[in-house]
């Protein structure tokens, strides 16, 4: 009886190889091999995930980043260089080196963090990885360190560690060279089977996300300490100058002791002058709120008080300035308790804004400002009959620096920042703050809605 050498399922004769067990036995062994590259790829790739997580400072994600994979892929030295394109040299960022790598080093008292690259673009070798972003292999230290390292040193290295390839990777985000990820193999080049060379670009390309993204946070760290200095700075001396100057001419102005001493054009000199640096000392808080916003650290003092109480001391301000305009102010309360938790001082400067801006942008006419109970909130409403808000203008309102187009002709010295700032303190407090207008030339209606709720 004929024996059928052919598969079921394929048309394709079956060979008597095929049927080998030692055939059979080497395809499992390659394909468990490839597996477990496959294995130790996810693992490793997932750690770096979670290291590029918790790790922001560039330095220390470095460290980890090296160390780790030099363990996991059992590697004699993992390194990373920065490539420098103002200096044209390969900055050495951090390098872990094996145990016995690490005594050959110390012998020659050698540490490859102490030496930079210079002249990249003088050594093909190199100057090619970063270029055309293409990874090489080296066989020798001195192909690196060639005219860095002295010689003699750098053939002992390579004749008593286990190196026997050193692998050179591209570090590339958004098609930009940032440096070289070295690689330092105990084993022959050639030997790598295609997962594990796919395995180290995956891993490359992970690396210069990570290290991208803390040189960035860094950066913007240092921007921001700047900023933070800048701002101390701002909030403790030049506001001082002008709180110290707004008390000389507060003095002039109000002492009798310097009064008969003074000539009535001296009195209204230091009276334009006392309102300059009033000026200047809100416009300075303006920009020091919308920064604290900016930077997620504007503070709140959330306490009950009387909201009737702080109403009325806002209006003694508002009273003043409308009177020196000829603008009528007029001004209603509802009867009944104001009770409100929140934070006072910032909710005064809220309203003073919105009645600043009210009496400031209405060349004629009046006023409005209501205090009154809706449902379980407290309702504060400006109304005046002044320039109005276009419907271009709209759209900036509340926005940082958000100024129209008729009030910076009119207050040129405007930040941009005061409704900016009266949205995010009313928004953290759970209410809401909204503008209506007709149009230019047609009057505005502000309408701040707090909800009350018991501390």
């Amino acid at each position: 009886m004929d024996i059928d050498d052919t598969d079921p399922l394929s048309s394709e004769p079956v060979t008597s190889s095929e049927y080998d067990p030692q055939v059979i036995n080497a395809e499992l062994y390659k394909r468990n091999m490839e597996l477990a590259v496959v294995n130790k790829t996810l693992t490793l790739l997932r750690k770096l995930y979670q290291i590029s997580l918790l790790v922001l400072d560039p330095d220390v994600l470095a460290e980890k980043i090296s160390e780790t994979v030099r363990t996991d892929m059992n590697m004699e030295m993992v390194g990373i260089f920065l490539f420098s394109s103002t200096t044209n040299s390969l900055i050495p960022f951090t390098f872990s080196t094996s145990e016995r790598l690490s005594d050959v080093l110390s012998l020659h008292k050698i540490n490859f963090k102490q030496f930079a690259v210079e002249d990249v673009s003088d050594k093909h070798f190199l100057s090619d990885i970063i270029t055309k972003k293409v990874s090489a292999v080296a066989h020798r230290f001195e192909e690196i360190w060639a005219g860095t390292i002295e010689a003699p040193i750098l053939y002992d290295i390579s004749a008593q560690s286990h190196i026997r390839n050193i692998l050179l990777y591209p570090l590339t985000t958004q098609e930009k060279s940032i440096g070289i990820l070295v690689l330092g193999f105990n084993r022959a080049y050639d030997t790598l089977s295609d997962h594990e060379q796919n395995a180290i670009s995956g891993i490359t390309d992970v690396i210069a996300l990570a290290l991208e993204k803390a040189t960035l946070y860094k950066d913007l760290q240092t921007a921001n300490e700047g900023q933070s200095n800048l701002i101390h700075i701002i909030n403790h001396q030049i506001k001082g100058y002008l709180t110290k100057g707004r008390l000389v001419l507060s003095e002039l102005t109000t002492n009798p002791e310097y009064a008969p001493g003074l000539s009535d054009s001296g009195k209204r000199l230091a009276q334009q002058g006392f309102d300059f640096l009033t000026e200047g000392n809100e416009f300075i808080q303006g920009v020091l709120h919308a920064s604290s916003i900016d930077q997620g650290v504007m503070q709140y003092d959330k306490q009950p008080f009387d909201f009737r109480e702080l109403f009325d001391e806002v209006l003694v301000k508002a009273t003043k300035a409308a009177q020196v305009k000829g603008i009528k102010l007029i001004h209603t309360v509802d009867d009944g308790q104001f009770e409100y938790v929140g934070d006072r001082r910032l909710l005064k400067e809220v309203l003073n804004n919105l009645l600043d801006n009210a009496i400031r942008y209405t060349p004629e006419g009046s006023v409005t400002a209501t205090l009154s109970h809706q449902q379980n909130s407290i309702l504060i409403q400006v109304i005046d009959t002044g320039i109005g808000i276009t419907e271009e203008d709209k759209k900036r309102l509340f926005t940082r620096g958000g100024r129209g187009k008729n009030s910076s002709r009119i207050n040129v010295d405007s930040t941009g920042y005061g409704l900016y700032f009266a949205k995010n303190v009313i928004d953290a407090h759970n209410g809401s703050i909204t503008a209506v207008s007709a149009g230019e030339n047609k009057g505005t209606m502000f309408t701040v809605f707090l909800p009350v709720t018991k501390g």
